[in-house]
């Protein structure tokens, strides 16, 4: 006897396995943003682009303005001409990244620039809100870019963290982290590492 085989009623047939798949996170590019900012796209928001990712920067509020402004101050005491100091303005750590610190020390005049700046003697973030993640993952960011002197203002806590000697640490979120990290309080005076004259600085001139 042959057995007759007959195809399966609609209703019988398989179902199609459809794979699950997660959302793709789409990342944005340091020059992506930058054609965003122009448009206007923006509006009045301060942004900085992190791991091809858009954030927006903590309020600019009172305090931190005059705490930016007493740095600014304070600072351009010892870097004299031949440096530029620049606040809330960013640098260009690559297609990624592109971090807009509270305050930053290039060496050279600001006069003919055309281009973002890809490193800085100094580096410094006033924290209020924020103090976790500037001593965390933005840390690890200014480290694997090589700054060498990344301050922060901790205007909580009325002191300043010191971070210098990057080194490998897979632990972080970048691969790096600093080998040597120093809190300085009221009464302390920091020594920049790209002093020209060896000065130092008050942690009073920085906190207002």
């Amino acid at each position: 006897m042959t057995a007759t085989l007959t195809a399966p009623a609609d209703s019988e047939r398989a179902t199609p396995i459809v794979m699950d798949e997660k959302p793709q996170r789409f990342r944005f590019t340091r020059d992506s943003v930058n054609r965003m900012a122009q448009d206007g796209f923006f509006e009045d928001e301060n942004i900085e682009l992190i791991d091809g990712s858009i954030l927006t920067i903590s309020p600019i509020n009172e305090p931190r303005v005059s705490s930016v402004s007493m740095a600014t101050e304070t600072l351009r005491v010892l870097f004299y001409p031949g440096f530029t100091i620049r606040t809330q303005a960013p640098l260009d750590f690559g297609l990624d990244h592109q971090p807009q610190p509270d305050l930053s020390i290039i060496a050279g005049s600001a006069k003919g620039r055309r281009v973002t700046p890809t490193n800085a003697l100094l580096v410094i973030e006033v924290a209020e809100t924020s103090i976790g993640y500037d001593t965390g993952d933005k840390m690890s960011l200014y480290a694997s870019a090589g700054i060498l002197d990344y301050w922060v203002i901790d205007l909580k806590q009325q002191c300043i963290h010191v971070h210098r000697d990057p080194q490998d640490d897979p632990n972080q979120a970048f691969g790096k982290s600093y080998a040597t990290r120093r809190i300085y309080t009221l009464g302390d005076r920091i020594v920049p590492l790209a002093a020209p004259d060896g000065g130092s600085v008050a942690v009073a001139d920085l906190l207002p």
